[in-house]
């Protein structure tokens, strides 16, 4: 008798798990094969009735003057939104502004120029009026959407490698690269808030890393991209408790090229910017609160974090080693 009851106990776990893996495995099929995304969602009229005349909606997006960032721009233009392009580089922006008004007349374009290294750079009082000059100059837009892309490498790659150890950097490359990867996008997010939470339904994207998996050499850019991820995490949760109708939604990248730092050829593992902004895209509304949304991304996390640990630890470290020797070498030939 009990060995009876113990072979159906197994059979009923058995099918359960086999269910569930079932589902997982549908739910990616459909995830990455069939999802069109609902980003239109922000188009519509804010819930509010008295605020249904704002006019026509607009996306925020850091470190827009190249990259991911101006490929998420052009996207969000092509799909009916007026943008506000971000970054510190005023050339670039006005760049980008000029390539984007050409490639969609209709569409509204405005700058905002802000390093994301002040908040390490300015005392407390002044960044935060620096903060609440951003949130006011932003007052007078329809703005639904908030894209924390922007991502500093750490150091300065046209002098050094950015894959090293701790003690190599110094105090500053550090605390400047956590600020501008972590505490901007954290500060950004709290000075246009309450606007996101007047005109809601509204959107936040957190761009974050596969560095935060936890990969060797990335002292600062790892751990304040984990943060940022863990931010979006939070956030969403909030807006649930505070009843807000405000989607937060963390994606994961590897890598991509096309952007400032990488111009590598595109391949299966490396997806142009422009496809990984499509990417991001299909995402939004996806009920998931991070995501990988290129495919061999995933699939490449998948088999990671199926590895026993020891394994793993050996081809991380094997992997970043190997990056930071091809970077000292490109080094070199500059």
């Amino acid at each position: 008798m009990m060995d009876e009851r113990l072979t159906t106990l197994a059979a009923c776990f058995g099918l359960l798990v086999g269910a569930r893996w079932c589902y997982g495995l549908l739910s990616n099929i459909r995830f990455y094969f069939f999802r069109s995304g609902q980003i239109g969602r922000y188009l519509e009229p804010p819930s509010d009735a008295s605020l249904r005349d704002t006019g026509e909606s607009w996306a925020l997006i850091t470190g827009s003057g190249s990259g991911i960032g101006r490929s998420l721009a052009f996207e969000l233009a092509g799909r009916g939104f007026n943008i506000v392009l971000h970054g510190s580089n005023t050339a670039k922006l006005q760049k980008v502004q000029e390539e984007l008004r050409a490639a969609h007349p209709s569409r509204a374009v405005r700058m905002l120029v802000f390093d994301a290294r002040q908040c390490a750079l300015l005392d407390r009082t002044e960044l935060g009026a620096r903060l609440d000059e951003v949130a006011k100059s932003l007052e007078d837009i329809p703005l639904r959407i908030l894209i924390n892309n922007v991502g500093m490498p750490q150091g300065r790659p046209e002098i050094r490698t950015a894959f090293d150890a701790i003690q190599t950097f110094t105090y500053d490359d550090l605390l400047q690269n956590a600020s501008g990867n972590a505490i901007f996008p954290l500060l950004l997010t709290r000075a246009v808030y309450p606007q996101l939470v007047r005109l809601q339904p509204a959107l936040i994207v957190n761009l974050g890393s596969i560095a935060a998996l936890g990969f060797p050499l990335f002292p600062s850019y790892g751990p304040a991209k984990a943060f940022t991820m863990e931010s979006a995490a939070e956030l969403r949760l909030e807006s649930l408790v505070e009843g807000y109708d405000i989607e937060v939604l963390s994606v994961n990248l590897m890598s991509a090229t096309g952007t400032a730092t990488i111009k590598d050829p595109v391949s299966f593992m490396l997806p142009h910017a422009d496809t990984f902004a499509k990417a991001v895209v299909r995402c939004i509304g996806c009920g998931y609160p991070n995501v990988m949304p290129y495919l061999p991304h995933a699939v490449f996390v998948w088999v990671l974090e199926a590895m026993p640990l020891w394994l793993r630890d050996r081809f991380l470290s094997k992997t970043v080693t190997d990056m930071r020797i091809e970077a000292l070498e490109s080094l070199k030939k500059a």
